[in-house]
């Protein structure tokens, strides 16, 4: 359990709660014991940074919503793919484990001995979905003889990706067992920063983060997928109906989004993250007013301008970056989980599969409609018959490829990594060796390209990143940590068969 630094009173609760307080043996600023409801917001706010900073940023610039500025240098590495020997997500693995995931074993133990399973659920969707991120980011993670260094484990063995997928869907339906109507139960009320204490939200963001456990079946397994999913909404499974996120920040110091935090108030600049070319030209082409949402006016003025993917070695005399749009990154924005968008396309997916009997249609309309109006914007004409974002409704794969752009735009500014998992699983958006305003790049056409290849990538045209490297503190520290793979950041996971 990680020290409650940001409680102090927890700390006078253990102290003088007891008879023995002045035992000199026990440090007061180190308690070894305390309730559930005291950690849970730190294990949620932990999981939102790293979620809504280092993750979002990546999966941003890999899926193009964002670029390195030319006048910058921050995040050149990222951009370019020039990642295997970065370490800038390793200490997000590094917090995870000590930190927020060791907080939720210790509520989860606990509410299980008080059987107190508000609690328990609580603890264990938040736990799923961490290890979900590692698993696939990793390609594993350390699951079953994780988080066992108080039994002496120090060096546990890595579960395989499926492995830990398994896993993580009987904790999950455990955890979905259990009486909620049992007076054993206690709300953590406002100390739950996602939906305070609502155990019915808690249920459906258990079931829509299983339904996207189950979805990553869909190409490497889909006999399964289909078992799985035609089971899960079957049984009358609930989904979201919001946002699963932390909306509780401020303009202050440490109090903000945390991209907002890390890229620009402690940075102290506005100049990292450009708008990139390849989502500014779709939102062109398709006249969304989103464009106006996501991005900032250059400093120049004038309308939203992209800038092309990769392009750092480019000079400032040959491009003004003042004529290129700013990503926009506000301190009050949301650090979302889920997106009740991104629910609905999961289903909408999951049905255009033939998974599930949902109507495909009425979701991915759902899907696009939510999109629109977090931004307070109305997207029905969109959805509409003979609109942009018309459902198709023709062949399953151009179905889904539909439904995966649509999601895609709508992970910016919320779960950026998702959307590049998404590519890796469905091959949408494919990528291009041509840019936008190059000959042959039409994304309005069926199928065709929408990513195009970062120009300084120092990988070969049309190879870009299907996973991390295992942590270099990983790889000293743990004798069972698995080895680096073969072909490093190119080499696929499990699930990654596209």
């Amino acid at each position: 359990m990680k020290k409650l630094k940001y409680i102090p009173l927890i700390a006078l609760a253990l102290v003088f709660g007891c008879a023995d307080y002045l035992d000199v043996n026990v440090d007061p600023n180190n308690p070894t014991d305390a309730e559930g409801r005291l950690l849970l917001p730190a294990a949620q706010q932990s999981i939102a940074a790293r979620v809504g900073n280092r993750y979002r940023l990546t999966g941003s610039m890999w899926s193009q919503f964002y670029t390195q500025s030319n006048t910058a240098s921050q995040y050149i590495a990222i951009d370019n793919y020039d990642v295997e020997n970065l370490n800038f997500l390793e200490p997000d693995f590094v917090e995870l484990f000590p930190g927020p995931l060791n907080d939720l074993k210790f509520i989860k133990n606990k509410a299980e001995a008080s059987e107190n399973w508000t609690n328990f659920l609580i603890a264990q969707v938040l736990e799923a979905y961490a290890y979900q991120l590692v698993a696939d980011l990793y390609d594993g993670a350390p699951l079953k003889e994780g988080l066992k260094g108080d039994e002496g484990n120090f060096t546990p063995v890595w579960d395989s990706g499926p492995e830990v997928y398994e896993e993580l869907l009987l904790r999950l339906d455990n955890a979905l067992s259990k009486d909620f109507s049992s007076s054993t139960n206690q709300s953590p009320l406002t100390s739950d920063l996602l939906f305070g204490g609502d155990v019915e939200s808690w249920i459906r963001f258990a079931n829509t983060l299983k339904l996207k456990l189950m979805m990553r079946y869909s190409a490497v397994d889909p006999a399964k997928a289909q078992s799985l999913i035609s089971g899960l909404v079957a049984s009358g499974a609930q989904f979201l109906d919001t946002d699963a996120s932390i909306s509780t920040y401020y303009d202050q110091p440490d109090r903000g989004n945390p991209l907002y935090e890390a890229d620009r108030r402690n940075l102290n600049t506005t100049t990292n993250l450009k708008a990139s070319l390849t989502l500014v030209n779709f939102l062109e082409t398709n006249v969304d007013p989103r464009i106006n949402v996501f991005y900032d006016a250059p400093i120049a003025g004038g309308p939203v301008k992209g800038m092309r993917q990769g392009t750092n070695s480019i000079s400032s005399t040959i491009l003004d970056s003042n004529t290129i749009s700013g990503a926009r990154v506000l301190p009050t924005d949301p650090a979302i989980f889920i997106s009740l968008a991104e629910a609905y396309f999961l289903r909408a997916e999951a049905a255009a599969r033939g998974f599930s009997n949902e109507d495909a249609k009425a979701l991915y309309d759902q899907g696009v409609l939510a999109a629109f109006d977090r931004y307070g914007l109305d997207g029905s004409s969109f959805v509409a018959p003979g609109g942009a974002y018309e459902y198709p409704g023709g062949s399953v794969e151009e179905n889904v490829e539909a439904i995966i752009e649509q999601k895609w735009v709508s992970q910016v500014g919320g779960n950026a990594i998702e959307a590049w998992f998404d590519k890796l699983r469905t091959g949408y958006p494919s990528f291009s060796s041509s840019a936008p305003g190059e000959a042959g790049y039409n994304p309005l056409a069926p199928g065709a390209p929408i990513l195009s290849f970062p120009v300084d990538a120092v990988t070969f045209d049309g190879d870009f990143p299907r996973r991390l490297l295992i942590p270099e503190d990983e790889i000293l520290n743990n004798p069972n940590a698995p080895a680096q793979p073969a072909d490093g950041i190119l080499t696929s996971v499990w699930w990654d068969v596209n």
